[in-house]
Protein backbone atom coordinates (compact mmCIF):
# COMPACT_ATOMS: atom_id res chain seq x y z
CA UNK A 1 0.00 0.00 0.00
CA UNK A 2 1.47 2.96 -1.07
CA UNK A 3 0.91 5.23 2.27
CA UNK A 4 1.16 8.66 0.57
CA UNK A 5 -1.89 8.38 -0.96
CA UNK A 6 -3.60 8.06 2.05
CA UNK A 7 -6.78 10.04 2.83
CA UNK A 8 -6.39 13.52 3.25
CA UNK A 9 -8.24 16.11 5.32
CA UNK A 10 -11.12 17.76 3.25
CA UNK A 11 -13.41 20.00 5.12
CA UNK A 12 -16.64 20.83 3.27
CA UNK A 13 -16.99 24.56 2.58
CA UNK A 14 -20.48 26.15 1.16
CA UNK A 15 -21.83 25.79 -1.95
CA UNK A 16 -20.45 22.20 -2.12
CA UNK A 17 -16.61 23.45 -3.02
CA UNK A 18 -13.97 21.35 -1.69
CA UNK A 19 -11.17 22.86 0.55
CA UNK A 20 -8.51 19.84 1.36
CA UNK A 21 -4.35 19.29 1.63
CA UNK A 22 -2.62 18.21 -1.32
CA UNK A 23 -0.03 16.64 0.67
CA UNK A 24 -0.35 13.15 3.10
CA UNK A 25 2.48 14.73 4.67
CA UNK A 26 0.00 17.99 6.63
CA UNK A 27 -0.34 15.90 9.55
CA UNK A 28 3.87 15.90 10.60
CA UNK A 29 3.99 18.95 8.94
CA UNK A 30 1.40 20.98 10.86
CA UNK A 31 2.84 19.25 14.21
CA UNK A 32 6.59 20.92 12.64
CA UNK A 33 5.48 24.22 12.56
CA UNK A 34 4.30 24.67 9.35
CA UNK A 35 1.37 26.82 9.56
CA UNK A 36 2.71 29.56 11.96
CA UNK A 37 6.70 29.39 10.32
CA UNK A 38 7.26 32.47 8.64
CA UNK A 39 9.63 30.21 6.76
CA UNK A 40 7.38 29.14 4.67
CA UNK A 41 4.77 31.60 2.30
CA UNK A 42 1.39 31.78 2.76
CA UNK A 43 0.68 30.58 -0.91
CA UNK A 44 2.45 27.41 -0.48
CA UNK A 45 0.51 27.22 2.94
CA UNK A 46 -2.18 27.39 0.48
CA UNK A 47 -1.02 24.89 -2.07
CA UNK A 48 0.10 22.06 -0.18
CA UNK A 49 -2.02 22.03 3.40
CA UNK A 50 -5.15 24.94 3.15
CA UNK A 51 -7.29 22.54 5.34
CA UNK A 52 -4.24 21.49 8.22
CA UNK A 53 -3.59 25.42 8.08
CA UNK A 54 -7.28 26.87 8.27
CA UNK A 55 -6.86 28.45 5.00
CA UNK A 56 -10.07 27.80 3.65
CA UNK A 57 -12.30 30.53 3.23
CA UNK A 58 -15.64 30.11 5.25
CA UNK A 59 -14.39 27.93 7.30
CA UNK A 60 -13.83 27.90 11.37
CA UNK A 61 -12.60 24.12 13.13
CA UNK A 62 -12.54 24.33 16.60
CA UNK A 63 -10.46 21.12 17.84
CA UNK A 64 -9.82 20.08 20.56
CA UNK A 65 -6.11 19.04 22.35
CA UNK A 66 -4.86 15.17 22.22
CA UNK A 67 -4.42 13.36 25.53
CA UNK A 68 -4.41 16.14 27.96
CA UNK A 69 -2.99 16.15 31.89
CA UNK A 70 -6.48 15.38 33.25
CA UNK A 71 -5.68 12.37 31.33
CA UNK A 72 -9.01 12.45 28.68
CA UNK A 73 -7.84 10.46 25.42
CA UNK A 74 -9.11 12.33 22.36
CA UNK A 75 -8.88 12.27 18.71
CA UNK A 76 -8.24 15.42 17.20
CA UNK A 77 -8.80 15.12 13.68
CA UNK A 78 -12.25 14.58 12.32
CA UNK A 79 -10.89 12.21 10.16
CA UNK A 80 -9.30 9.75 12.22
CA UNK A 81 -12.11 6.95 11.17
CA UNK A 82 -11.19 7.20 7.52
CA UNK A 83 -7.28 7.26 7.60
CA UNK A 84 -7.94 4.11 10.06
CA UNK A 85 -9.78 2.44 7.28
CA UNK A 86 -6.67 2.97 4.95
CA UNK A 87 -4.01 2.03 7.07
CA UNK A 88 -2.66 5.56 9.28
CA UNK A 89 -2.79 3.12 12.54
CA UNK A 90 -0.99 0.24 11.66
CA UNK A 91 1.25 2.08 8.95
CA UNK A 92 4.64 1.75 9.79
CA UNK A 93 5.05 4.78 7.81
CA UNK A 94 3.66 6.73 10.73
CA UNK A 95 5.09 7.38 14.29
CA UNK A 96 3.60 6.06 17.01
CA UNK A 97 3.73 9.97 18.18
CA UNK A 98 1.75 11.63 14.88
CA UNK A 99 -0.65 8.58 15.40
CA UNK A 100 -0.98 10.09 18.98
CA UNK A 101 -1.24 13.62 18.47
CA UNK A 102 -3.60 13.11 15.85
CA UNK A 103 -6.02 9.60 16.56
CA UNK A 104 -4.77 8.66 19.68
CA UNK A 105 -8.57 7.10 20.30
CA UNK A 106 -9.31 5.66 16.81
CA UNK A 107 -5.51 4.16 17.12
CA UNK A 108 -6.47 2.66 20.68
CA UNK A 109 -2.82 4.82 21.90
CA UNK A 110 -4.73 6.26 25.06
CA UNK A 111 -2.47 4.71 28.27
CA UNK A 112 -4.41 3.10 30.83
CA UNK A 113 -5.49 5.78 33.17
CA UNK A 114 -6.55 7.82 30.95
CA UNK A 115 -10.60 8.61 30.90
CA UNK A 116 -11.44 7.38 26.88
CA UNK A 117 -13.68 10.04 25.33
CA UNK A 118 -14.73 11.03 22.07
CA UNK A 119 -14.37 14.15 20.68
CA UNK A 120 -16.22 16.03 18.07
CA UNK A 121 -14.77 18.06 15.55
CA UNK A 122 -17.14 21.33 14.92
CA UNK A 123 -16.99 22.97 11.41
CA UNK A 124 -19.02 26.07 10.43
CA UNK A 125 -19.38 28.02 7.77
CA UNK A 126 -19.56 31.92 7.75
Amino acid sequence: MQYSSLVILAVLVAGAEMCADTNANCPSWVANGFCTSNFYTSSQKTQYCPASCGLCSGVSSTVASSTSASGVCIDTSSSCATWDSNGFCSSLFYTTEQKRQFCAYTCNLCSSDTVTTQATITTTTA
